[in-house]
């Protein structure tokens, strides 16, 4: 069954590639904003987003040194490279598996040089046994983030028994230097329409993009998480020229990071509704701890249109 699940998963992945090589002049820009804060207007009114579906060349900046990422509890990872492949940057490591229980390893809350990115993870390891692994960092999510090069990752480790599927071990947040992050320079592109701002959490819009994911279009969308708490940011009582519509947003951002995402709106609930352009939005963001659950805010309605 896990097999099938990680067929499926790679098949989804090779599908959001595929929809990402979309022209930047499908993007829409709103123009009028109904919201409770102050809007922002964008340095430049064309937004090119950067969604080519060929993975960036960070290799040939960044390489990564032999490190010790986890040691403990009858583990050790190590990473030893910093590669480039068909889905994305790869990082190579050496899994050594010294407990006496099968193993299955995964990756949670990766960023890439402050970004938040999608990752292919989920390696079986035997009592007892190494692996040569590989976590590769989407190129649809490097490319989206305009990464060219990698500075720093980082991330923590879900370890889990392979057939009962309970926790072993969920580790800090480790993080990994390339060789280009010293003297790095960090940019963040924050242009757009300001739809949200508090509780040290920014959120914009770059536009209505029609080819945001393989599911139709979406509302891009920025989110900057200034707070100490982690977050998930979500979507609420959305409607589309004024029919309400099962949208899909769901963007866990930790603190300190930034989000590229968008709020998709699928074409198959845009076509029950018989809508074929998208005219003006409403809806709400619902924010929430991403560990506890608590309630961080529900925004005020949002409009825009276009």
């Amino acid at each position: 069954m896990k097999k099938i699940l990680s067929l499926l998963l790679a098949l989804t992945v090779v599908l959001s590639l595929a929809a990402c090589g979309g022209s930047s002049d499908d993007v829409q820009q709103p123009v009028s904003t109904d919201a409770s804060q102050p809007d922002t207007q964008p340095d430049d009114p064309e937004i090119e987003p950067d969604n080519e579906q060929s993975p960036p060349d960070e290799e040939k900046a960044a390489s990564i040194s032999e490190q010790v990422l986890l040691d403990e509890s009858g583990l050790k990872i190590t990473a030893n490279g910093l590669e480039s492949g068909f889905m994305g940057a790869e990082v190579k490591l050496l899994i050594e598996n010294n407990s006496d229980q099968n193993l299955t390893f995964q990756v949670r809350n990766v960023s890439a040089n402050g970004y938040m990115v999608d990752t292919m993870f989920s390696p079986d390891v035997a009592a007892g046994k190494k692996a040569n692994e590989t976590i590769t960092l989407l190129a649809s999510d490097l490319n989206l983030c305009g990464i060219e090069t990698i500075a720093d990752i980082e991330l923590s480790f879900h370890i889990f028994t392979t057939e009962e599927w309970e926790d072993y071990l969920n580790s800090d947040t480790v993080q990994i230097k390339t060789s280009a992050a010293d003297g790095f320079s960090y940019e963040y592109d924050d242009s757009g329409e300001l739809l949200y701002e508090g509780n040290g959490i920014r959120i914009i819009t770059k536009g209505l993009a029609s080819d945001a994911s393989f599911l139709g279009s979406g509302l891009l969308l920025y989110i900057e998480n200034n707070s100490d708490q982690p977050i998930t940011v979500q979507s609420r009582d959305l409607s589309v020229n004024g029919f309400m519509v099962d949208g899909m947003l769901s963007e866990d951002v930790m603190p300190g990071k930034k989000a590229n995402t968008e709020l998709t709106l699928p074409d198959y609930e845009l076509e029950e509704n018989g809508i074929t352009a998208v005219s003006d939005l409403e809806f709400s963001f619902h924010i929430f701890n991403a560990n506890s659950w608590d309630d961080i805010t529900d925004t005020d309605k949002i409009s825009l249109t276009f």
